[in-house]
């Protein structure tokens, strides 16, 4: 019996859509390192290779290693190429300066070449530095477009603003309701004990709304940075100026007793 047909004895056909889906996603999307070939130029030995059957916007570290007759592994130091942040595609080079690391021995005949992948990286881009409109509305709403890495850094710049900016608006309304009771008093005691309250609530109101102030500033410094560092990125990789298009503001001037209007669009 071959796999597939235990599958459909032991499993309901969904479960067994999935795994076999799951099992070609896995063949499909495992990148390989092939075609690995060296030869001397030189003092130096260029080492070639082809990345391929890599999954879309990805990047890798390469690590590069020999092995001579005796199996034991050289790591060579002087090297350079493809080696950090490497692309999918084919005829991908290192270049080894052997004499800098002092070996000796025949490198055409003793020596072995093993390109192996290091680490891999996701390559996609979020999005541009107008998302910062966005957060100029709501910190952190900005930055979930544009982080790529701590998915979590948005919701907690958002809860952070609104539970300061809530409770700075709270102590307001408390402030204006201890000041009004003031105003309302009849005796010295009870406007002193008034004043204090408003005062102290007032306080608070300053303070929380500060952090707010201050949040909102910090995110969208950092949305207009991490956005510039993106399209950046976009730029150097496509050799092209970038456009974040998923994002438009839109202003209409005022005419025939209406009013001028300001707004956004945003593409999902």
């Amino acid at each position: 019996m071959n796999f597939k047909k235990f599958l459909l004895c032991r499993f309901p056909k969904c479960a067994v859509c999935i795994v076999l889906c799951f099992f070609a996603y896995t063949n499909a999307s495992s990148q390989q390192i092939e075609n690995v070939d060296f030869s001397l130029e030189g003092n130096t030995l260029v080492v070639t290779y082809d990345l391929v059957n890599c999954p879309a916007k990805s990047f890798y570290n390469i690590e590069l290693t020999f092995i001579d007759r005796s199996n034991k592994i050289i790591i060579p130091s002087s090297i350079d190429g493809d080696i950090k942040k490497v692309y999918p595609g084919t005829g991908k080079k290192i270049v080894w300066k052997y004499t800098n690391d002092a070996y000796v021995g025949d490198i055409e005949t003793d020596l072995k070449a093993s390109v192996k992948i290091l680490e891999s990286f996701s390559t996609q881009i979020k999005g541009g530095p107008q998302n910062a409109i966005l957060s100029m509305i709501l910190p952190g709403w900005g930055d979930h477009y544009v982080n790529k890495v701590k998915k979590t850094t948005p919701y907690l710049v958002s809860l952070l603003y609104l539970g300061a900016a809530g409770y700075g608006l709270y102590q307001k309304m408390e402030s204006d309701k201890y000041y009004k009771l003031y105003l309302d008093a009849t005796n010295q005691t009870e406007m002193d004990n008034q004043y204090a309250l408003a005062s102290e609530a007032n306080k608070n109101f300053v303070t929380y709304a500060g952090a707010a102030a201050l949040v909102w500033v910090i995110d969208v410094i950092s949305v207009i940075s991490k956005g510039s560092k993106n399209a950046r990125e976009i730029k150097k990789r496509n050799g092209l100026a970038s456009s974040f298009s998923n994002i438009k503001p839109v202003f209409t001037l005022a005419r025939n007793n209406q009013p001028a209007q300001f707004g956004i669009i945003k593409r999902f």
